[in-house]
């Protein structure tokens, strides 16, 4: 009941001042320009990730992280391989890749670093 009241009483405002009329109806549109205008870069990023694969035993997931895409085609993650340990470190330090995945012996001994503090990461 008290809902109709307000109701009616937001419809008495807006008859008697048109202003209040046009301020109703153009703030929605002010919002969603501002929200086409703040999300314009891709929310789907391809996302650099190192993989250190000292023995040669992790070509099955390289080949799977490779095949990941996204619905419109493109690539979930840009792959680049290494056998330097101490440049995963680097890598991650400054920031010019997501996340490194270190294979160790066998393909099921796969660890994944990177940092936590990194937004991209999650």
């Amino acid at each position: 009941m008290k809902m109709l009241l307000v109701a009616r009483k937001s419809l008495l405002e807006i008859s008697r001042e048109v202003q209040l009329l046009a301020l109703t109806l153009l703030m929605p549109v002010l919002f969603i320009g501002i929200t086409a205008a703040s999300y314009t870069y891709p929310l789907l990023a391809t996302y650099p990730i190192l993989v250190a694969d000292s023995a040669a035993q992790g070509q099955t997931l390289i080949d799977q992280l490779r095949a990941q895409r996204y619905p419109d085609g493109r690539p979930t993650f840009e792959v680049n391989l290494t056998t330097n340990l101490p440049a995963v470190d680097t890598a991650l330090k400054s920031q010019s890749v997501v996340a490194a995945v270190i294979v160790g012996n066998s393909s099921s001994d796969v660890v994944i670093r990177g940092d936590a503090l990194n937004l991209r990461f999650y």
